[in-house]
């Protein structure tokens, strides 16, 4: 993926833009190492799941803060916004898409009353402000994480009656909070028509991008230079695709795209098969919870991010990185099950002996 970017950019004969694109991807790359070799135990994955869930209320404190006490310094729409890369509500909606699941599947695996006290306060305020986001995208992608996660429980929904309930009462809760929310921000259409805006440009973006691809197949028009050459493809406005697959596709062509699918559906497949491969079997209990979490996540991720662009952002490569561990700890429980066999078939051996 990283030769697939600088390939992108030295296209371009822009060299600077190639040094940060391999300083991007060295950090990344050094994120994944230590995730993947770090992280193995039940206690590695608490702890990684508690510090998003920390990291993610740190910012949903911050978003109120401003949004009741600092109304001035929002910049769209009266919508509840993050800071630094989650600076934008469709950003901060993004995150706490990822979040819930984890948190969702802490609570799942948490044993004291003060921390699913914690964990349930930040799922409801994660529900809360995920509604003054606005965000359609993370609305669709939020939904489908909470379904998901009722479905994959075994503790909090353990009965086919109770999850049916669980999922009646989410529709409920976006029907008649949700919803309500988003509909003050003013959307007449989904999908441009009636001159809404933000469908619209959306719409035009992707157009935009389409044509582009076709005259730049390969290697794209160079990693961020969509909004460069936008214009020329029709476009009133400048702004970035608002689809990750498309921004990649656009930008470093279908070898890009290929790469960037490629790692995100093996690790998809991955999970899928660890989790079916785990069912319930007793000694496999706390890495079921773990797996359902990153799952959810990464899948709600991809759904989320069909309405922005975040091929880049942290918690892909956080969930990712937690994917591998994930496969790691599976492996290592494979290899210890092996080891085990051979113990006992050794000592059977020298009781016939």
């Amino acid at each position: 993926m990283m030769c697939i970017y600088v390939l992108s950019q030295m296209q371009l004969f822009y060299i600077p833009g190639v040094v940060e694109t391999v300083k991007f991807w060295i950090a990344k790359g050094t994120l994944y190492y230590l995730l993947i070799n770090l992280i193995r135990e039940e206690e590695d994955f608490k702890h990684t799941f508690w510090a998003v869930v920390i990291a993610t209320s740190g910012l949903i404190v911050y978003g109120w803060n401003i949004y009741v006490n600092h109304p001035e310094l929002l910049c769209l729409e009266d919508r509840v916004k993050g800071f630094g890369e989650y600076n934008e509500s469709n950003g901060l909606g993004l995150l706490l898409t990822v979040a819930w699941p984890l948190g969702f599947f802490l609570l799942e695996t948490e044993t004291g009353i003060l921390k699913k006290a914690l964990l349930i306060a930040f799922l409801i305020a994660s529900f809360v402000t995920l509604a003054y986001t606005k965000s359609r995208g993370s609305l669709l992608g939020f939904g489908t994480a909470v379904t998901l996660c009722i479905i994959f429980s075994r503790n909090l929904f353990k009965s086919k009656i109770v999850k049916m309930f669980g999922m009646i009462g989410l529709g409920c809760a976006i029907s008649s909070f949700v919803l309500v929310i988003l509909f003050t921000r003013g959307v007449t259409s989904f999908s441009g028509s009636d001159g809404e805006a933000s469908a619209n440009n959306r719409l035009m973006a992707w157009h935009a991008a389409i044509h582009m691809t076709m005259d730049h197949p390969l290697l794209g028009v160079g990693w961020g230079s969509f909004t460069d050459h936008c214009r020329e493809y029709g476009m009133d406005t400048v702004m970035i695709v608002h689809n990750t697959p498309l921004n990649v596709l656009v930008e470093t062509g279908v070898f890009g795209l290929f790469a960037y699918l490629s790692y995100m559906l093996i690790t998809l497949k991955q999970l899928f098969a660890i989790r079916r491969s785990i069912g319930y079997s007793a000694q496999y209990e706390y890495l079921y919870p773990v797996t359902c979490g990153v799952l959810i996540g990464l899948l709600c991720f991809n759904i989320n991010t069909m309405f922005s662009v975040k091929d880049h952002d942290q918690t892909l490569w956080i969930l990712l990185g937690l994917g591998g561990a994930v496969c790691g700890a599976y492996n290592k429980m494979i290899e210890g099950e092996g080891e085990r066999v051979n113990d006992s078939e050794g000592s059977d051996s020298a009781i016939l002996s």
